[in-house]
């Protein structure tokens, strides 16, 4: 502020009588221009905050659940609320923050009119917001999976952002082998966060997952997909034929963004299960 404050000054020294009149204006300007900014640095902080919410017994939700369309929602365990989406573009710092999962499950209640739901570990009470998470003991999290993969009309298999190793969890590779064993590649909605450093192993782990869905977790086959999913995908549809012949056919769908300056916003997200929902309907 001194020495934007000494800058005009000199540029005035040609009048001096307007000099000190025209400094205190000068002060008086900075100093508002310097309030505005800190309110706007304080709001930014204060819609930054992601409140947490409390999660919920698995019996109680599973009960609550029957009968009902839901969407289930897998990823590795302790990544929950791990991955922030990108501010919009016109609101920007004002923009309130929001978590991946968030923006996934508000997409899938938009698109479908269905809950989201997913798994954390018996310890921990509290959550970010987005799903319905059910605690689940270490010793009975893979029975509440298999129930809960069973009756999900919409199976979300989300990957992180920002791991350092390719290779899968051993849990969450299960989940993704149960969904296979069971048939169940029809309803798999798979979920890439939006481009930033450490991208190219997600886009690993995303073709090991489709390698893993299509029942050939080969080399070759994860090779295949590196090849032909393009770099820039948020959000994989498989799709899955009837009949003895096409039911051994599994095609991916891929939605991604068209422009490689382009980034994925809650928007993207929210667009792309409603247009992933018209080209190839859930069972």
């Amino acid at each position: 502020m001194v020495l934007l404050t000494a800058i005009v000054v000199v540029s005035l020294v040609g009048n001096p009588g307007d000099v000190a009149e025209s400094t205190v204006a000068v002060v008086g300007s900075t100093w508002a221009v310097l309030f505005l900014i800190g309110v706007v640095q304080a709001l930014s902080a204060k819609r930054a905050h992601v409140p947490p919410q409390r999660t919920e017994a698995a019996a109680d939700v599973l009960r609550r659940l029957d009968d009902d369309e839901y969407c289930v929602l897998l990823r590795p365990f302790d990544h929950e609320g791990k991955t922030i989406m990108p501010r919009k573009r016109w609101t920007g710092v004002l923009s309130r923050v929001q978590t991946l999962e968030q923006t996934m499950a508000q997409a899938v209640t938009s698109t479908f009119g269905i809950p989201t739901c997913a798994i954390v570990d018996q310890r921990v009470k509290a959550a970010p917001p987005g799903p319905v998470y059910l605690r689940a003991a270490h010793d009975e999290w893979q029975s509440v999976a298999l129930k809960l993969l069973g009756g999900a009309k919409v199976i979300m298999v989300l990957l992180p952002e920002g791991p350092d190793d390719p290779e899968i969890r051993e849990g969450f590779g299960w989940e993704v082998e149960q969904i296979a064993n069971w048939g169940l590649q029809a309803r798999v909605l798979m979920v890439l966060p939006p481009q930033r450093k450490g991208y190219g192993v997600v886009h690993e782990q995303a073709c090991q997952v489709l390698a893993t869905l299509e029942g050939q977790p080969n080399p070759l086959v994860v090779e295949h997909y590196q090849q032909v999913m393009p770099r820039s995908t948020v959000l994989v549809k498989v799709w899955q034929g009837d009949g003895l012949l096409t039911a051994l056919i599994r095609q991916p769908i891929f939605y991604h963004l068209k422009s490689r300056w382009a980034r994925a916003t809650e928007f993207t997200y929210s667009r792309g299960v409603a247009e992933l929902a018209r080209a190839s309907p859930w069972p």
